[in-house]
């Protein structure tokens, strides 16, 4: 018995000469991420927080901007699908350090007027693509124009998806020289200061269908349209506005043009 007294003794003695340790405080940070911006500067919070303490959310002190949306407030993911955050509103600090993405909302909807006159058919709400929206040229290019020079040219302009368009039209350019046909008259189109149009590919060209001429917008005249994808080297695509079925024609023959853009 003696010799736990002794022991509990010589434990009380040091831990009074060489003190209790102190307890270790974690400390968080809140990290303000630009998400893409294109200008501007993220705030920055120089606080360190314990557990529990008041954070109140900062404002877009640094003017972030970025093209073609405007700044919403905070989220907690990048891809805005976590808790929202605006300026001024407090909340208090978890268990470890946070990071707010600026929140971008877009500008247009689909069907609006875009800058060029023209009307909003697509909206890049993934993030996939460096533009933000395609918008169909206001008006028809002219009546009637072939998909090409009038040859039989293979230009690989073989991509149907959406955002491919532009790619197409400078495939069938490089092989067949500017000219009076569908994707050169589209590339030389000039509505104002927009000179960027191209021939919309078999998805971009659907989009007109289902998101203008289904709701009654943009003038469309009752026949077909050709988009920038080829079938082969002989045929390529083009889409019935009236009904949006999309069939396959020689090159050689005519059909009714609508340019898009990216922006």
């Amino acid at each position: 018995m003696r010799k736990y007294i002794f022991v509990f003794i010589a434990v009380l003695v040091l831990l009074i000469l060489t003190g209790c340790p102190e307890p270790v405080i974690d400390f968080y940070t809140v990290f303000y991420d630009g998400n893409g911006a294109d200008t501007g500067t993220s705030p920055t919070d120089i606080h360190l927080y314990e557990e529990s303490t008041a954070v109140t959310i900062l404002n877009n002190t640094g003017n972030l901007q970025k093209n073609n949306v405007i700044f919403s407030g905070w989220n907690t993911e990048a891809d805005g699908s976590g808790t929202d955050r605006i300026a001024g509103e407090t909340f208090n600090m978890g268990t470890g350090s946070l990071v707010l993405y600026a929140k971008w909302k877009f500008v247009f909807a689909i069907g609006d007027t875009g800058p060029a006159g023209g009307y909003i058919i697509y909206i890049d709400e993934a993030d996939a693509f460096s533009w933000n929206y395609l918008e169909a040229a206001p008006s028809d290019i002219s009546s009637f124009l072939l998909w090409d020079g009038g040859g039989a040219t293979e230009t690989f302009a073989y991509s149907q998806i959406i955002g491919s368009g532009f790619t197409n039209t400078m495939k069938i350019i490089s092989k067949e020289g500017l000219g009076d046909y569908a994707a050169s008259r589209c590339y030389d189109l000039a509505i104002g200061s927009y000179d960027d149009w191209f021939l919309p590919s078999q998805d971009e060209i659907l989009l007109m269908y289902n998101n203008l001429y289904l709701s009654g917008i943009g003038n469309f005249e009752h026949t077909s349209y050709w988009c920038s994808t080829q079938d082969s080297s002989s045929t390529a695509f083009r889409m019935l506005i009236s009904s949006g079925n999309i069939s396959f024609d020689f090159k050689y023959n005519a059909n009714y043009v609508r340019a898009i853009r990216a922006f």
